[in-house]
């Protein structure tokens, strides 16, 4: 913490570790959840980010867990957004909503999935014209 603390005018946010916690980062274009990317965390480090060794599947929309798609639905009706995720932390029998990320990163969904977000996107942007 000293050293953190050090670096001046960096910001950190800090949170607790979770063992055995999962995520659901739940994607949509348009008003379509097109399907969920399910994180699991690295055996090595603990972390669920893809990039640190976290390991991701595709789910498609019904197979998502239910209450985080409700929920979601819910969310997502109340964002006049064409794109995003959101975002749900799994943790025993406990689901927690923790976020819309507006620039969630797809090349792990792509990886993952056959879907083509980036050129669901430009369909997306071409109808704008």
């Amino acid at each position: 913490m000293n050293e953190l603390y050090r670096k001046g005018d960096q910001k950190y946010h800090l949170q607790p570790y979770l063992p055995n916690a999962v995520e659901y980062r739940l994607f949509f274009i348009g008003n379509e959840f097109i399907g969920t990317l399910k994180k699991t965390a690295s055996p090595e480090n603990g972390w669920h980010n893809i990039g640190q060794g976290g390991q991701a599947e595709f789910l498609p929309p019904m197979e998502s867990p239910m209450d985080c798609l409700q929920y979601a639905e819910l969310v997502r009706g109340e964002c006049p957004f064409d794109y995003g995720a959101i975002d749900f932390l799994a943790l025993k029998n406990s689901k927690y909503f923790l976020e819309v990320n507006l620039v969630p990163g797809f090349e792990a969904f792509e990886k993952a999935s056959t879907i083509n977000i980036a050129g669901k996107l430009v369909q997306l942007l071409t109808k704008y014209q």
